[in-house]
């Protein structure tokens, strides 16, 4: 895995996509083809000089409609918010590093993650989420998608995966990294709900 550097690096990768990354040029379609399958599209990216807009993720649902787009919004070059019209997250930082992003529903505060680092990289993030919707949504990868994007399809399903508890009330979520050099080595997940570690 790569380092998890707190300064806003905008890998741009998601879940299980292939393709060549190319950081001189911009993503414009997002495409997915499961075996066996045809290729569809996931993701159209709306850009403004070099600035990310919007991700408008495309209808895959066979039975209803679950598409929906992000929109961002900046201070300078530096991401502020991710909104979906149901939740955002706003990004605030320490310098040039993450301290914490803060997810809120409409005027409600749902949840907060906030980052420790040892030098530039993240050593530790400290999750309380107060919203399963939330964490079953896939603004919940998103969360992680432009900070540690290698981590953030496992974020996702940790997420998932505390929802599915049916805990009622907060869900708190300590992801510990350990590193070789400066990759990722694994990622340690410990929560309030189950009293156990997943590596």
């Amino acid at each position: 895995m790569a380092a998890l550097v707190c300064a806003v690096v905008f890998g741009f990768t998601s879940c299980n996509k292939d393709g060549v990354y190319k950081p001189k040029e911009k993503i414009e379609k997002i495409y997915v083809q499961y075996e066996g399958q045809d290729k569809v599209l996931t993701e159209t990216w709306d850009w403004e000089d070099n600035l990310l807009m919007s991700i408008k993720h495309a209808d895959t649902d066979p039975i209803g409609d679950n598409s929906y787009t992000e929109t961002f919004t900046y201070d300078k070059k530096q991401v502020k918010s991710i909104s979906d019209g149901t939740y955002t997250m706003t990004y605030n930082y320490d310098g040039r590093y993450f301290d914490n992003i803060k997810v809120s529903e409409g005027s409600d505060e749902v949840g907060t993650m906030k980052f420790s680092h040892d030098g530039k990289l993240i050593s530790k993030i400290d999750i309380t989420l107060n919203d399963d919707d939330f964490m079953k949504s896939r603004m919940a990868e998103s969360a992680m998608r432009f900070i540690a994007p290698e981590f953030a399809c496992d974020f996702g399903k940790i997420m998932q995966a505390e929802a599915q508890r049916g805990f009622k009330g907060k869900t708190e979520v300590v992801v510990s990294f350990e590193y070789d050099g400066v990759n990722v080595q694994k990622a340690i997940v410990s929560n309030n709900t189950a009293n156990e570690e997943q590596v």
